[in-house]
């Protein structure tokens, strides 16, 4: 079947990304009472709960702030965790709006947080002058703070198929972590791996025939 809808993850799809730049930094900050496995989520119950939305922004950067050095403000907590977040080229985005002119329905679904999006709506408006990123070049867009759902949990794939009307045979996602595309597959989603420095133009290069010749 043609894919009429194509769902986009953000980080190191979209987003170019560099979590060692996080890790460093917090480390910095919180000494001895940083752990060296950051990037493998050892401190998953802080970070997936502000993640799925379930605590507050300033209760996470409170938590951050109690574990580190004395002196540290939440300002400097902020830039140490939005530090990973490289940029959004415009380029990408352009090619998101080319795929939606020529009939593909065009969707985010992101594990995220209220201050990466924020990073976001802030980086896109001083750099391009984009103020409706999310009107002008997708359909709709799930982020999981706000769904109170990450991936790969299987509710959320089912969340977006029925919210959206989606059929998933004629839906592909596009993701950089091997368990939520797996995840997404289960769900009976087409989906497609986008490893981290890949270019995602790149990685749909296959399909792109198929994508932009739908009407």
């Amino acid at each position: 079947m043609p894919i009429r809808h194509l769902i986009f993850d953000l980080g190191n799809v979209l987003i170019d990304l560099d979590m060692a730049a996080t890790e460093q930094r917090l480390q910095a900050l919180l000494g001895d009472h940083f752990r060296a496995s950051f990037a493998r989520n050892e401190q998953e119950g802080l970070f997936e709960a502000f993640e799925k939305g379930l605590i507050s922004e300033a209760d996470f950067f409170a938590e951050l702030r109690r574990l580190a050095k004395a002196g540290t403000t939440v300002e400097e907590l902020k830039d140490a965790w939005n530090a990973m977040l490289l940029g959004f080229p415009l380029e990408r985005l352009l090619w998101v709006e080319h795929l939606r002119k020529r009939g593909c329905h065009t969707y985010v679904l992101s594990n995220t947080n209220v201050t990466h999006l924020e990073w976001v709506y802030h980086h896109l408006d001083a750099e391009y002058g984009i103020s409706n990123y999310e009107q002008r070049f997708f359909d709709k867009v799930w982020y999981s703070h706000q769904l109170h759902l990450r991936k790969p949990e299987p509710e959320i794939y089912r969340y977006v198929l029925e919210d959206a009307g989606l059929d998933p045979a004629e839906t592909l996602f596009v993701d950089d972590n091997p368990a939520n595309v797996a995840a997404a597959r289960a769900a009976g989603i087409r989906a497609l791996r986008n490893p981290p420095g890949t270019d995602v133009r790149q990685t749909l290069a296959p399909v792109l025939g198929e994508l932009t010749t739908l009407r």
